[in-house]
């Protein structure tokens, strides 16, 4: 069973994604939607949220409670401790989790960009 929260968060990227495809196909012009990735401690990466997305995607095929977690807390924006809580498994997996599935989305998209 998908945890209360990983639903909303689904369904936050849903409507998202949804509202970005609609806008872009209003334009003659294809506008760039960026988002911002804000890790305490590190640089702000700018991200087109597309390309976050179909990353996020690819990202479900491979591993889809990284995935998950993902969506948790960039579309949800819950912490670290509220999906813990959530999902019931502890503090530090979560952060191991997130620590690995924010490496591999972020060396997804740079692979994409080069």
């Amino acid at each position: 069973a998908i945890p209360h929260m990983a639903l909303s968060a689904r369904v936050m990227r849903q409507v998202l994604m949804d509202e970005i495809r609609r806008f872009r196909a209003l334009k003659r012009q294809r506008p760039v939607v960026e988002t911002e990735w804000i890790n305490p401690g590190q640089a702000v990466r700018v991200l087109d949220i597309e390309a976050f997305d179909r990353s996020l995607e690819k990202l479900e095929h491979v591993d889809p409670g990284k995935a998950q977690l993902v969506e948790q807390r960039f579309f949800a924006g819950l912490t670290i401790e509220e999906i813990a809580q959530d999902s019931g498994v502890s503090v530090s997996t979560v952060k191991r989790q997130w620590r690995l599935a924010r490496a591999w989305i972020l060396t997804d998209l740079a692979e994409d960009a080069a």
